[in-house]
């Protein structure tokens, strides 16, 4: 049987869906299923860059025209891993199911705005044989706000990169010790100023923030700081690779992270892998990843709140550092090869239909 994925998102292969599309498809590609053949779409000069022993469909406006209305005739099944699907390209005859990552939309757009993507979403699932989320918070979301779903619904967690295989490269910038570390994309969603009213309250740390976007949020970050007067313990590193992330991993005090829109919160289990106290907002999908495994600050806690459940939690932490071998051991579970499994198991139960 014959398995078409899209794979699109490697175009921006440094953001979240592209490293999702890079890693989920070269894991893919490793499996070895006699019932089973993949082929990729990929955009024009990605070819081969999942492997050489499956096939590859450029992605193209004019192979996506004939995979429209001819793409029933070589495959069985077509899995999109995002839900940023353009609807006019989709192919007509062509059952298919969609990894669906979030409802973000909802909750950082105008409502204009949050309505239009909604709309768009809803027709892109109508026809759907199967919509897989990537929490059980995003299927709730999914649930609630697109009640009449004729799909049914199943959970698969992503998989997360063992960034213990790869080799620790310091950034370039300074940095001082001690440091607590958060990383994202610069936007409001991500609700980095919650960690900077902190600041005043932890005055022997120094808070870096690791990611790039609005560079207009980045500024009011900084006149934030500069009016708390912790200005000089804020350190804003820009994009970072995966060496210079895992140097950051590897020697922060803790992990923080404060974002009131995650699907899933990848940055979570990447701290984990290396046994860091990890300290998360408690909204969306972070306690369901988190687990009991990390320690809850509220949207409404104030600085000084904030900062005594950082020392307390801190302070656990030390008292039980078989707590955070156990961390270890549940983030070693969110791993690309049980995503793959798992998907290869749905695709077999779709396809005899």
């Amino acid at each position: 049987m014959n398995v078409l994925i899209d794979t699109g998102k490697l175009k921006d292969l440094y953001s979240g869906l592209g490293q999702v599309s890079l890693h989920f498809g070269k894991t893919m590609a490793q499996l070895q299923d006699a019932d089973l053949q993949f082929t990729f779409l990929v955009p024009r000069g990605s070819e081969g860059i999942l492997g050489n022993h499956v096939s590859y469909i450029t992605d193209t406006f004019w192979n996506r025209l004939q995979l429209k209305f001819k793409g029933h005739q070589t495959f069985h099944l077509m899995h999109y891993l995002h839900q940023d699907v353009k609807n006019r390209l989709r192919p007509s005859a062509l059952p298919y199911l969609v990894t669906l990552h979030d409802l973000n939309f909802l909750y950082h757009k105008s409502a204009g705005k949050a309505a239009y993507y909604l709309q768009r979403l809803n027709r892109l699932l109508q026809d759907a044989q199967h919509i897989c989320c990537i929490s059980q918070f995003t299927a709730t979301d999914l649930k609630q706000h697109v009640p009449h779903l004729q799909a049914p619904v199943s959970v698969i967690y992503n998989g997360v990169e063992d960034l213990q295989t790869i080799e620790a490269v310091k950034p370039t910038i300074h940095l001082s010790d001690p440091f607590l570390f958060s990383i994202g994309v610069l936007h409001p969603k991500k609700n980095f100023e919650q960690l900077i009213d902190m600041m005043p309250h932890t005055t022997h740390y120094t808070l870096v923030i690791a990611g790039s976007g609005d560079e207009n949020y980045q500024s009011q970050l900084v006149q934030r700081s500069k009016h708390l007067g912790v200005q000089d313990r804020i350190v804003f590193t820009g994009a970072v690779n995966a060496q210079e992330k895992k140097w950051l991993y590897e020697h922060c005090n803790a992990f923080v992270f404060t974002s009131k829109a995650e699907g899933f919160g990848l940055p979570v289990i990447e701290a984990m892998q290396f046994g860091k106290p990890v300290f998360l907002l408690n909204s969306t999908s972070l306690p369901e990843i988190g687990s009991s495994y990390a320690r809850y600050w509220n949207k409404e806690d104030s600085g000084a709140v904030m900062a005594q459940k950082l020392q307390d939690g801190l302070a656990f932490y030390q008292l039980q550092p078989q707590a955070l071998e156990e961390m270890k051991r549940y983030a070693a579970g969110f791993n690309w090869l049980a995503n793959a499994k798992a998907y290869t198991s749905l695709y077999k139960q779709l396809l005899r239909k």
